[in-house]
């Protein structure tokens, strides 16, 4: 087994963990919310039956099936796909995981951090914008022990 996948691995667990234990607090406390931090942050529980910004809301159960799908798919490219990828989507798998158990467990993901006019989110979500852009950081960086030449 290589080391990266195992390293990486651990972190989607992680971050899959972290944003469930995120999600409990947050429902332990609906009572007390919102909790306002200046003027554009908040704390609120929300729930999202949809993707990123409430897209395919009320998708149902092929939204569940296709997700679940996605996340299988990122499980296997975190073990397949070349090493310097893995951990980038290993974010992004931990994030979706955890956006995934809400839906297996309430039929909505928990969403909980209001910045402006944005709308509301999760620490999944946060992850999977992070391991996104990572992803994308790596597919720009030449892979490591190429030499790239500077054009002329």
């Amino acid at each position: 087994m290589s080391d990266v996948r195992v390293r990486a691995t651990a972190i989607a667990v992680a971050i899959a963990a972290a944003d469930q234990l995120a999600d409990w607090a947050v429902r332990h406390e609906a009572g007390r919310l919102p909790w306002t931090f200046g003027r554009q942050l908040a704390i609120r529980l929300a729930h999202n039956t949809g993707i990123s910004f409430s897209r395919l809301a009320g998708g149902g159960v092929w939204l569940l099936v296709l997700i679940t799908l996605v996340c299988g798919a990122l499980a296997l490219a975190v073990w397949r796909a070349p090493a310097r990828f893995a951990v980038p989507l290993s974010i992004v798998l931990g994030g979706a995981v955890g956006n995934l158990i809400d839906r297996w467990r309430f039929g909505y993901v928990i969403d909980y951090v209001g910045v402006g006019p944005w709308p509301t989110f999760n620490l999944g979500d946060v992850a999977i914008a992070v391991g996104a852009v990572l992803i994308g950081v790596a597919v720009l960086r030449p892979p490591p022990g190429s030499r790239s030449t500077p054009e002329t």
